[in-house]
């Protein structure tokens, strides 16, 4: 019995999916938002808003029982870790192709940005302390302002003078 316990454990922990599958998984959901925002280009600074939700809405459509608001958070999470890399890449572009005080504007805004991001998203779970929604919440909060200012900055850049 106890190497049947022991050889259940060790399945538990070698057939869990390793770092490959994780970047393998990344890169699919990474690949469905590019694809939404090439899509909606023309959208100018509300490219990202139809794309919000691709990744996490169908993660938390399997979300069952009393475990359903650890996975909706943990839904929103994965999709806002797109979105920062997402939004980091457009804020490479600008450090890479525009004029320096054009890029140090960015760096300002960017960093109000994200204290008004925290601050706002805060709010929610806040406002529903004792109540388990709020965490959900507050991370669909994340994910969507993170998406929006994707939306914003591949806008800027676009229309935004190089060199």
């Amino acid at each position: 019995m106890r190497l049947f316990v022991i050889g259940i454990l060790a399945l538990m922990v070698f057939a869990r999916p390793g770092p490959a599958a994780a970047d393998a998984q990344f890169d699919a959901d990474l690949a469905i938002l590019t694809a939404c925002l090439a899509d909606n280009a023309g959208k100018g600074a509300e490219q990202a808003a139809p794309c919000v939700g691709l990744v996490s809405e169908p993660c938390i459509g399997k979300a069952i029982g009393g475990e359903a608001l650890d996975i909706a958070v943990a839904c929103h999470e994965r999709e806002t870790a797109l979105w920062d890399h997402l939004l980091n890449l457009v804020y490479d572009d600008f450090r890479q192709d525009t004029a320096p005080d054009v890029f140090t504007a960015l760096r300002d805004a960017q960093r109000a940005w994200i204290a008004f991001r925290d601050a706002d998203c805060a709010f929610p779970r806040a406002a529903f302390y004792d109540f388990p929604e709020g965490r959900p919440v507050a991370s669909a909060c994340l994910q969507a302002h993170t998406a929006r200012r994707v939306g914003e900055l591949r806008h800027f850049f676009d229309v935004t003078p190089k060199g």
